[in-house]
């Protein structure tokens, strides 16, 4: 894999199908580009910064596994698709990847320190709601504290 270069946008990001994307990355050429173009969704609670951590780091993972999105439905998973597009905010507040993801990721060759490094920025963009705010949108998702393993 080359160096992956991620861009980010203000400008909404076009499928061919809608223009409600958030990101979109292409592992062939190690390249991905996320948008802020809806804000409002995430913000408050979250900052933008939160959010493009969270993107990023999404799609460095998606670029690192030649993985594309792991699932349709709000687990509150990094790889939550979130179709509905204010289940954004449980996939920030959970700061978490399902059991499901990880192993997928173990199995395309990445190490449990990467997953544990990955798991760590997630509960730092999580935890300022989990621990002093607590939960803002009650999705019932939420845990008391990171899931490494």
């Amino acid at each position: 894999m080359g160096q992956p270069i991620i861009g980010i946008t203000k400008r909404p990001l076009d499928n061919n199908l809608d223009n409600n994307w958030f990101s979109n990355v292409n592992s062939d050429y190690s390249v991905a580009i996320v948008s802020t173009d809806q804000s409002e969704i995430y913000s408050p609670p979250f900052g933008v910064e939160d959010y493009l951590k969270s993107e990023i780091l999404l799609s460095i993972l998606l670029m690192l596994s030649k993985m594309n999105i792991g699932h349709y439905e709000t687990r509150g998973c990094l790889f939550d698709f979130c179709e509905n597009k204010k289940d954004v905010v449980v996939k920030l507040h959970s700061g978490s990847i399902c059991a499901d993801c990880k192993a997928r990721l173990m199995y395309y060759g990445e190490t449990e320190e990467m997953l544990v490094s990955t798991m760590k920025a997630l509960w730092d963009i999580s935890k300022d709601f989990r621990v002093v705010r607590g939960c803002p949108i009650g999705h019932k998702v939420c845990k008391a504290k990171p899931l490494l393993k």
